[in-house]
């Protein structure tokens, strides 16, 4: 593989990283949206970290075959991290807390959050 084109990937994929952290940023002053944001904003961060340590392990090796493996492995761990910090929540409230996964409980949550923005 050639560098250059590791590196424009990588590149491009920390630029749509950014615009979609910048925009959770933006959009977690909407009620709604305020707790799906922050995994989102969690995801973008570790996601960030995660290709500036494999980018400086990735060009520290001499070994193609070493630069397979690390790349191969941080793919995947990549996938894997945001997998489970954007979905784990989710999952875990269908699965451990149905009675907060319905539109009552929602609607509730969200009218307490409204009229609590506008006593205060």
């Amino acid at each position: 593989q050639n560098n250059t084109s590791v590196v424009i990937q990588l590149f491009f994929v920390l630029l749509l990283v950014l615009a979609n952290g910048i925009q959770a940023f933006r959009a977690r002053k909407l009620p709604s949206h305020f707790k799906e944001t922050n995994h989102v904003i969690y995801s973008s961060f570790t996601t960030v970290l995660l290709i500036a340590a494999s980018t400086g392990i990735y060009f520290a090796q001499k070994s193609f075959n070493v630069k397979d493996r690390v790349l191969w492995i941080s793919i995947h761990l990549l996938n894997a991290l945001n997998f489970l910090l954007i979905y784990i929540y989710k999952m875990f409230v269908m699965l451990f807390k149905p009675q907060r996964n319905t539109t009552e409980a929602f609607n509730e949550k969200r009218t307490k959050r409204i009229n609590n923005q506008f006593l205060n």
